[in-house]
């Protein structure tokens, strides 16, 4: 086992233990090593580690601070580590961040996966940010990457904490179409936009028939 590789599973560990700190001091008892033979460099896979770290560790600003840092050291972040970043950012509810690591992938020519959008669309969906969620959406069909259900779930929250209910129904009956099973996660979605619904006999309707889907299981 190379010591690269032997790195990257210590930070990873490091990462997955809770222990983001740790990861870092690897990284930088790494970046110390100098002697010829023992380590040929930290490289993106091994900084991926410790943004993954960082993140699993809620520290959000210590993993832009990693990306910074790969970048001014010459070694160009991938679509793992930007994905990994931007999930860093959507799960401590820092969606503007995560919208920015998403434009900064493909002014590097990257294109971010569907977790990497999908990630983002939720972020957005806890702040209801709905325009931005369903801009996220559009513009991952349209470079065509496949939305999947986590995905409009995350957009139809956004619609609902807005309290555009009409936007989550079409989301719901998209999903459909495309040929996806809703789950209890999509349906609860839909229904707490309706919740915000002021045409009270449209609410009731739709409601019995999001009612009826979730007790047929679909």
């Amino acid at each position: 086992m190379s010591l690269q590789y032997c790195l990257f599973q210590a930070i990873s560990l490091c990462g997955r233990q809770g222990g983001w700190e740790d990861a870092i001091f690897l990284l930088r008892d790494a970046q110390r090593l100098s002697s010829p033979g023992q380590l040929r460099g930290v490289d993106v896979v091994t900084y991926s580690a410790a943004v993954a770290a960082c993140r699993d560790g809620g520290q959000w600003r210590q993993a832009l601070a990693l990306m910074e840092e790969m970048q001014a050291a010459g070694i160009k972040p991938d679509q793992i580590a930007y994905g990994t970043a931007v999930s860093a950012c959507a799960m401590a509810g820092q969606w503007e961040k995560a919208v920015d690591l998403l434009a900064d992938m493909r002014r590097s020519k990257l294109r971010p996966d569907v977790v990497a959008y999908s990630s983002a669309i939720k972020a957005c969906g806890a702040e209801g940010r709905w325009e931005e969620a369903l801009g996220l959406l559009k513009e991952m069909q349209e470079s065509g990457v496949r939305p999947n259900l986590i995905t409009y779930t995350g957009a139809m929250e956004a619609c609902g904490r807005a309290g555009r209910w009409n936007n989550a129904l079409r989301l719901l009956a998209e999903v459909r179409d495309r040929g996806l099973r809703p789950d209890t996660f999509t349906l609860n979605a839909v229904m707490d936009a309706l919740g915000r619904c002021k045409d009270s006999a449209r609410c009731r309707r739709e409601t019995g028939g999001v009612w009826y889907r979730c007790r047929k299981g679909v």
